[in-house]
């Protein structure tokens, strides 16, 4: 459950972000906008993976009580009514209206608080009491399936951006040696030389957060090295118990 928890924490630490910085004058106004766009893309791919990986994968095994299926209906359902407003941050940034922004943002991070409680308070007590070690791995699977190597490459300095050197090290740690050494020299370099705002919805780097000045392998953005595709990397993706949003 170690990355389950830090990806919702990762989520929540996102939304704080998102209510400042659309905060001001009806939604932070065009600098709003500009700093949101940065960042919207991966938060909005990671929270889709992590959610159709739970509807598709992870709830249909704990269906079979009724009391059970009421709650698992219930997650559904959050799922289902916040895409309507990721739906619509998406037009409002591509309408430049940072006053739709402002207001959706609000909503969303109002709704997805929420639903990361329910799920915390309910829904993965169940998860640990009911699923055999098989299944959690196929839930892990799906989301490795969905994520890919090369998002995984955004995933984890995104999710361990700003976090202490201790908890860095402790979610690190699920990670074989060569994607652990492949964070350091490649994926963590290359998330700090992102644009202002573009790693976490932000202007500046969150307290704690440190740049490995290291001169990494050359790749754009978002996509592998030729390294990163040899055969010990890709054997290591998918040989995890669980990775992913």
């Amino acid at each position: 459950m170690t990355l389950m928890y830090a990806t919702h924490d990762a989520f929540r630490g996102d939304l704080d972000r998102l209510a400042s910085v659309t905060s001001d004058s009806g939604g932070g106004g065009i600098s709003a906008l500009a700093q949101v766009r940065a960042g919207w893309d991966d938060f909005r791919r990671f929270l889709t993976v992590h959610h159709e990986a739970e509807d598709s994968v992870l709830w249909p095994k704990l269906a079979g009580r009724p009391a059970e299926q009421r709650l698992l209906d219930a997650m559904e359902a959050e799922h289902t009514a916040l895409d309507p407003l990721l739906a619509k941050i998406n037009d409002a940034l591509a309408d430049d209206d940072p006053v739709a922004l402002g207001e959706h943002a609000g909503a969303l991070a109002a709704g997805l608080v929420a639903h990361l409680h329910h799920e915390e308070a309910d829904a993965l007590p169940l998860i640990t009491e009911r699923l055999t070690e098989e299944e959690w791995a196929a839930f892990g699977n799906e989301q490795r399936r969905r994520l890919g190597l090369s998002g995984a490459a955004v995933y984890f300095p995104w999710l361990l951006d700003g976090t202490s050197e201790e908890r860095a090290w402790e979610l690190l740690r699920i990670l074989p040696p060569p994607l652990r050494l492949i964070y350091h020299v490649l994926w963590r370099p290359r998330h700090a030389r992102r644009p202002a705002g573009s790693p976490r919805l932000q202007t500046e780097r969150r307290p704690g957060a440190t740049e490995d000045r290291r001169s990494p392998a050359r790749a754009r953005p978002g996509e592998c090295s030729m390294g990163e595709r040899s055969d010990v990397l890709k054997w290591s993706w998918v040989r995890l118990p669980y990775v992913g949003p």
